[in-house]
């Protein structure tokens, strides 16, 4: 008797044991779940992470935010149109012209669906101040079409939420001031400037749906045939001085005067042909006029000894 009453003892304990640790485990879930929340809101605050030294702090400006990516000479990061429109325009970039980002924004409007191609490019100086090199014509159209969009009478709150969205996100470099060979922040800012320029923005020739590939194979090997005839009157750079033209430029003019419709060449010799005449036209005009008195004697001179007279004036390709 006495052994089955310490039995039976002995059997409640370890029920009570199992229930113990049941509810135990029941409660310990929400438990560790509010812990670990708790945890996650302590870890991160302000940007900064708690138990990490500086250097292991995650990169974050306090102006564009989080870095995308970090490689060294730039940086990468999604920024807000309407904090792209409070940084200044560097110095020495072009004009801005507000009737230009108008119209851009007019013409925008038609492929909104498309968001915004490209990337908008700032320079941070060495005190941590920045500005636009590249794209301020861009920010200017966002803030049109942002205006806009705020003062129209939207039916629907979704669409207008949907459109908005892309004006949250814009992609962004920033070239960060770096030291070399004792050049200052404005010098390497222009050194970046020109560094992006150099690419040439593509012709409306092109430009994909404009011209038939008809035309632009005859007007580009006409061309060709032209930079043969006289190649040192033909300069890679699209912003050539007089008397020299480009190819890009010039393929692009002969497009826009409509040209081939206008005198209906159908072959690029035809084309050419068609040159030539205007360009003997053109030599004889002002070897024989007073007007090349007007023009600079050096250019006037390169131009006469090589017998290339279509870089001077654009009025021949409206003949």
């Amino acid at each position: 008797a006495e052994k089955e009453q310490m039995d039976e003892r002995k059997s409640q304990i370890e029920n009570q044991d199992s229930i113990e640790a049941e509810d135990l485990k029941d409660t310990d879930i929400p438990l560790q779940k509010e812990q670990l929340d708790l945890t996650e809101q302590n870890l991160q605050k302000n940007g900064s992470v708690i138990g990490l030294t500086d250097a292991q702090q995650p990169d974050v400006h306090p102006i564009l935010g989080s870095t995308l990516a970090n490689l060294g000479y730039k940086r990468l990061h999604l920024v807000s149109s309407g904090q792209l429109g409070t940084i200044p325009v560097w110095n020495r970039n072009r004009i801005y012209r507000h009737n230009r980002a108008r119209s851009m924004a007019v013409d925008k409007e038609k492929s909104m669906h498309l968001g915004f191609p490209g990337v908008i490019c700032l320079y941070e100086d060495a005190d941590g101040k920045l500005s636009i090199l590249d794209g301020q014509h861009r920010v200017g159209m966002m803030a049109s079409l942002r205006e806009k969009q705020n003062k129209e009478a939207i039916s629907s709150n979704a669409t207008l939420a949907k459109e908005q969205k892309i004006f949250e996100k814009v992609l962004v470099e920033v070239y960060p001031f770096q030291e070399s060979n004792g050049k200052v922040a404005d010098e390497h800012a222009q050194e970046v400037f020109l560094e992006i320029n150099k690419a040439e923005p593509i012709k409306l020739l092109d430009m994909p749906g404009v011209a038939s590939s008809a035309d632009r194979k005859v007007i580009t090997e006409a061309v060709t045939l032209l930079e043969n005839q006289y190649p040192s009157m033909f300069s890679p750079s699209q912003r050539c001085k007089v008397p020299n033209v480009n190819v890009d430029n010039l393929r692009n003019s002969i497009f826009g005067a409509n040209i081939l419709k206008r005198h209906e060449l159908k072959s690029s010799k035809k084309l050419f042909d068609w040159l030539l005449v205007q360009n003997g036209a053109l030599g004889e005009r002002y070897e024989n006029g007073r007007e090349s008195k007007f023009i600079r004697e050096k250019a006037w001179k390169k131009a006469s000894s090589n017998g290339f007279y279509l870089g001077i004036e654009s009025s021949w390709l409206y003949k």
